[in-house]
């Protein structure tokens, strides 16, 4: 048998690369189709759906999916965040769970109040932005002066609101225009895709 070449390597510009997700998106959908993502990796592709006016359903049954790209989606207001952060309330002590020596005291009790009232309230935008900025806030490096002294103290509250601010006052107008009527929608298990899809055929590719 003769031998098999391999093809000639194709160089292509950076600007036919950023093109290539619209190029695939207009070739095999139309505006207002739901297109289906397997598995979330980048949020770079969704965002051309949203700009080419697709609906995007994102099909992945990995927790940490919702907490490291579902917020690059939803933006609310910041006097959203500040009204939702004071209706967290730190009353007392919480018993220790592992990781109390980590942490000063008040941090803790802080987390773990944060922590209570998000597994008791609806898992929407301003809850996925507090989830997610108060695990920035905990990877913070933890310094103490000495091997007896406490670590020191983070306010997790302060800290989502001017990490937010940041965020938000970065994000691009466009954006949150495009992403608001075509926003993606997160799904985490078969029922919700079957309910959406409604029997309706799939193609792949």
């Amino acid at each position: 048998m003769p031998s098999q070449k391999l093809k000639e390597l194709v160089k292509i510009s950076d600007w036919d690369f950023l093109g290539l997700s619209e190029k695939i998106i207009s070739t095999y959908t139309k505006p207002g189709d739901k297109v289906i993502l397997p598995y979330m990796s980048a949020d770079n592709f969704v965002f051309e759906l949203a700009i080419n006016e697709r609906q995007c359903l994102i099909y992945d049954n990995n927790p940490l999916v919702r907490i490291n790209f579902e917020a690059d989606f939803f933006y609310p207001s910041l006097a959203g965040i500040k009204t939702r952060l004071s209706e967290i309330k730190v009353v007392g002590d919480f018993p220790d769970c592992g990781v109390k020596k980590f942490l000063h005291p008040r941090t803790y009790n802080e987390a773990m109040a944060i922590r209570l009232f998000l597994d008791s309230e609806p898992k929407d935008a301003i809850n996925l932005w507090i989830k997610y900025l108060s695990a920035e806030a905990l990877r913070m490096p933890k310094t103490s002066k000495g091997e007896l002294e406490e670590l020191e103290y983070i306010d997790i509250k302060d800290f989502i609101l001017k990490k937010y601010k940041i965020s938000f006052s970065e994000v691009d107008p466009m954006r949150l225009l495009l992403l608001h009527k075509s926003a993606p929608e997160f799904l985490h298990d078969e029922k919700e895709l079957d309910e959406i899809l409604k029997g309706t055929k799939v193609k792949t590719y």
